[in-house]
């Protein structure tokens, strides 16, 4: 996606450019911490499930009707 930048009555190519190489290495910091965050939330629903596991609650399958956690153990 291109960036739009005004620079106030200046039509020059270098004070674009300048511009966007300014915020080229910020775009690739904040897609890193996207990568980071989207690796993270990865693994989410197996920490889940191991946390529900020992706890005694199992989640049913999505196939399920239900998405109600089921206890195991008494009634």
């Amino acid at each position: 996606m291109p960036v739009v930048v005004h620079t106030e009555g200046k039509d020059d190519g270098f004070t674009r450019e300048a511009v966007q190489a300014a915020i080229n290495p910020m775009l690739d910091q904040v897609n890193t911490c996207l990568d980071q965050l989207e690796e993270r939330n990865d693994h989410l629903p197996g920490r889940l499930q191991e946390c529900l596991n020992l706890t005694g609650i199992h989640m049913l399958s999505s196939s399920s009707h239900s998405r109600r956690p089921q206890v195991i153990g008494s009634p």
